[in-house]
């Protein structure tokens, strides 16, 4: 039994090109995968903040100006009583940077998670480019005038922020976007109030008098921002995982399996060369011929995971901290990977082709 066991270990050592696959192609797999997608994972220990670039690519003065210009040729042409939007009244309710400024990134607890830097488009994708921050949100020109016409005028102009992140921070992008949909639901909600007022207040007054009241029925419903909820909780007993952590334990985990259809090839060569019918002939029982195949995958999926746990352990310092319960784990998935190896043997030698290991292998893992 042990010789049968020995001639299966020695003949799956000897193929480099399966040991390539199942014990360097996983070293090698982590470690690029563990680098390039470190940006998307919190750093054990650390505490969770997340920087932004922001651009202003609006010219604040002369928009607000073009914006009253508007106004005053309105107010000209349809006799209006539509007051040119001062800068004491845009700061005290209007002022849309003091609503995203101070109102909502500036809010508490949006300040325990968020830093932000203003700075040119060339600037922040320099500072995107070495990480430095986790993306960029870019306002374009015409932000200022655009969101005006939308808040005190009938008419709807499309505003595009432009949202860029790190490819490795695919995660963070996803926040950045949710933060940008909370302040422009703040300017929609103001929007659409305005206009169901002009929908309705035209049932009782002018249409001249509902839109000359405008601002004071904006003023009125108020600019105040939904307080967000954010609450941060610590798990006793649970480090942060980090992207070499993680990767070390999903390639491992994935190319044990692979070790599986080893048995089912092995078998079927051996029958093609007439080895499995010489063993029969030698006396030594079918179930011990397919026991010695079970043992080769139960130990080679022993050896793939000792030689990517030292492997993590010495390159990446990933803390494998419970001996017992790792080994009990290894084992276990040992055990495992052997019994589903059993289950495609025996697909093999009724199919009596390659079918079930090329599909398990190339497929399913």
């Amino acid at each position: 039994m042990l010789n049968v066991i020995i001639k299966d270990l020695k003949l799956m050592l000897s193929d480099k090109k399966e040991l390539v696959a199942i014990i360097l192609m996983p070293v090698i797999l982590t470690t690029i995968l563990s680098f390039a997608l470190a940006g998307s994972f919190q750093e054990v220990g650390s505490e969770w903040k997340m920087d932004i670039a922001i651009v202003k690519n609006y010219d604040y003065d002369s928009e607000i100006t073009k914006f009253n210009n508007l106004t005053q040729s309105f107010s000209e042409k349809y006799d209006l009583d539509y007051e040119t939007i001062h800068e004491e009244e845009i700061t005290d309710q209007l002022d849309i940077e003091k609503i995203f400024f101070r109102e909502f990134l500036g809010s508490d607890k949006m300040k325990t998670f968020i830093d932000y830097v203003i700075c040119t488009e060339e600037e922040a994708y320099k500072l995107l480019e070495e990480k430095k921050v986790s993306g960029i949100v870019i306002f374009p020109k015409g932000f200022i005038y655009d969101s005006y016409i939308n808040l005190l005028t009938s008419f709807r102009n499309n505003v595009d922020i432009k949202i860029i992140s790190h490819p490795d921070m695919s995660y963070r992008k996803r926040i950045i976007e949710e933060i940008m949909a909370s302040f422009n639901n703040i300017l929609t909600s103001i929007s659409v109030s305005k206009n169901v007022y002009l929908d309705q207040a035209s049932q009782y007054i002018t249409l001249k008098e509902s839109i000359e009241n405008v601002e004071t029925f904006i003023n009125q419903i108020g600019t105040e921002p939904l307080q967000l909820e954010i609450q941060s909780k610590s798990i006793q007993g649970k480090n942060f995982v980090n992207s070499f952590t993680y990767y070390s334990v999903g390639m491992l985990s994935m190319f044990i399996l692979f070790t599986a259809g080893y048995g089912g090839k092995f078998i079927l060569d051996e029958k093609n060369n007439t080895t499995y019918y010489r063993l029969l002939a030698g006396g030594i029982e079918r179930r011990k011929i397919i026991f010695g195949k079970f043992s080769m995958m139960f130990i080679m999926t022993v050896l793939q995971s000792v030689v990517l746990i030292i492997y993590s352990k010495l390159a990446f310092q990933v803390a494998w901290n419970n001996l017992l319960l790792i080994l009990l784990t290894v084992f276990i998935s040992s055990f495992a990977v052997a019994s589903i190896g059993l289950l495609i043997i025996a697909l093999t030698l009724r199919t009596d082709s390659y079918k079930a290991t090329d599909a398990f292998s190339n497929a399913i893992v």
